[in-house]
């Protein structure tokens, strides 16, 4: 299993970066473009896993897919012509909406989508506002890389949460969701998080921002990272599975490693 992990992230690593530090601007326009359609297939792949998890019958699955691919081509072509703070706010209530689900599946264990209509708006949710926010986030200011700053924060909680919640890590913070997850390693991930953001703000190149605003942000894209980490797992633990799938050999489907950045990108772009 590591030697697959490893083997995985050595072609993985190089296609994040290259979406992280590519110039959006002429002449690098052609590789910007390639860019957005390898994230694009990356979320459409998403959706795929995302029929699979919830069991669609396939005529659903397909039209799901096929219009999810056509939604965010669509995104692509017209972001610069979309109504941005129509689509903030929709974020902020769809993120509101599954912070509840999470909160009231933790009281009580319920099934959160039925019908296949909820089921088709929650996956349109998860995966068409965050392809939204990686387009804004990678173009919204030439100054600040705002896309490589988000995937800093969600990284560096991962790694925060992991390590501190396997050497500390005793009371669960959400067991009927992800027993797993501690509430010393949540702990661990936010306190990374800031850690990163201090250093970041007095030896980068950010102090622009304003430390205030820079660290609310910071600890709002990793708490929302948390919570949709805890968004996937249960839709996992409803459906009875422990990946969404098995397209990456070691590290599990798509939607395993994209979780928190359906709600971290949206939740950074909004803010």
């Amino acid at each position: 299993m590591l030697k697959q992990r490893i083997i995985t992230a050595a072609w993985l690593l190089p296609l994040a970066f290259l979406c992280l530090l590519s110039p959006t601007q002429a002449p690098y326009y052609p590789v910007w473009l390639g860019v957005q359609g390898l994230v694009l297939a990356l979320f459409v792949w998403g959706g795929v896993e995302w029929t699979q998890l919830m069991r669609l019958k396939p005529l659903i699955a397909r039209l799901f897919v096929g219009g999810l691919a056509l939604i965010l081509v669509a995104c692509a072509l017209l972001f610069t012509q979309m109504p941005l703070t129509l689509v903030w706010t929709v974020t902020l209530l769809w993120w509101g909406v599954g912070l509840g689900i999470v909160l009231r599946y933790q009281k009580k264990p319920f099934v959160p989508c039925r019908g296949n209509g909820a089921v088709i708006v929650t996956g349109a949710c998860l995966l068409v506002l965050p392809y939204l926010s990686f387009l804004y986030l990678k173009t919204v200011d030439t100054q600040h890389n705002w896309l490589l700053y988000a995937m800093l924060v969600v990284w560096c909680a991962d790694t925060g949460a992991y390590f501190v919640g396997k050497k500390f890590g005793q009371k669960k913070l959400a067991n009927r969701i992800s027993p797993g997850k501690t509430r010393e390693g949540f702990l661990g991930a936010v306190f990374s998080v800031w850690l990163m953001a201090i250093l970041l703000y007095f030896l980068g190149d950010i102090r622009s921002v304003g430390f205030t605003a820079w660290f609310f942000w910071v600890t709002a894209v990793a708490l929302a990272s948390v919570l949709g980490d805890l968004l996937e797992s249960l839709f996992k633990r409803v459906q009875g599975v422990k990946d969404s799938g098995t397209a990456l050999p070691g590290h599990g489907g798509i939607l395993d490693r994209i979780d928190s950045l359906t709600a971290a990108l949206p939740v950074g772009a909004t803010l």
